[in-house]
Order: structure tokens, then C-alpha cells, then sequence
């Protein structure tokens, strides 16, 4: 959840929308914490005057996942610019944590949030999501039980 859901990194505050630069600041009374956009660290507290140099700016200016998904000159924009940097954070974000699972675990946490990364655009195969389906079978399909052969029948033992 913390990966999917933009909030805040101090008070778990979530933000459905903003416009502008990806420096963030929480409005939440008694938070004011000043954060990344895509990475979510916290950067700064109400203490620090905001201004296009403090801390949470320099950070963005700066921040090694915007670089590393190729985003970094696009701060300022939102819209499409901002889906596709938010999509690629949390996939790289996403492989991080997914690394540190048993592949059980992996497997478990993809199933459950599916729906999610559904919404989100990103393909649960691309995380290394199992085929949960028969090969060949269209999504929302069931895989068919395979038919035992006549005269294999599984029988109990007694």
C-alpha cells in the first residue's frame, strides 16, 4: 500500500491530486511534511520556509528514481508526463520489495493486489506475477481440469 497509494511519508496523509512540481507538502494541520512525489521521502518539516530552493526541491532536482526511470527533466509537467513516471516508480519500487520475498510471498502479494496494479496499468507479469491461467486462456477464464486418461482413474487408498 505504501508503494501504490501517493501519501504522505509522516502522516500516512493520501493525495488523490496535485498540480505542478513534484515537490510535495502535506497540508494535514500539524504535519507540513515536505516530500517526493516519486520516491516519497521526507525531505523536509513545516519548520523549513517553503521556496523553490529548500530541501524538498533540491531533493527533487536531484532524486536518484527520477533518474533512474529517465523522468528527471519532467518535475514541472503533470498529466501524462506524471501517470508515466508515477507508473515507472512504483514498478522499480514495486521489484525492490518484491526481491526481498520468498517467492511464495511474492506470489501471495501479487494475487492480492492485482485489482490494483490492474488500475494502475502495471501487468503483474512484469513483477514476475505466475500464469494463473491455462496456457492459452483469456483473461477472466478459468484453466480446464485435465482429464485423466480411461482406465487411470484416481482411486483412494485404503
Amino acid at each position: 500500500e505504501k508503494i501504490l497509494t501517493l501519501s504522505c511519508p509522516r502522516c500516512g496523509q493520501a493525495f488523490i491530486d496535485f498540480n505542478g512540481c513534484w515537490a510535495l507538502y502535506c497540508g494535514r494541520a500539524g504535519c507540513g511534511c515536505g516530500f517526493c512525489a516519486i520516491c516519497q521521502e521526507d525531505c523536509q518539516g513545516p519548520e523549513t520556509a517553503i521556496s523553490g530552493g529548500d530541501l524538498v526541491h533540491r531533493h527533487v532536482a536531484s532524486c536518484p528514481l527520477l533518474k533512474q526511470i529517465g523522468m528527471a527533466d519532467k518535475v514541472h509537467q503533470g498529466g501524462e508526463a506524471w501517470t508515466k513516471a508515477s507508473r515507472r516508480a512504483k514498478v522499480v519500487r514495486l521489484k525492490e520489495y518484491l526481491g526481498t520475498l520468498t517467492e511464495a510471498q511474492k506470489q501471495h502479494a501479487l494475487e492480492d493486489c492485482a485489482n490494483e496494479l490492474r488500475d494502475l496499468n502495471i501487468n503483474p507479469a512484469d513483477l514476475g506475477k505466475a500464469e494463473a491461467f491455462g496456457k492459452g486462456a483469456q483473461r477472466g477464464e478459468h484453466a480446464q481440469r485435465v482429464a485423466r486418461p480411461p482406465g487411470r482413474q484416481h482411486r483412494r487408498q485404503r
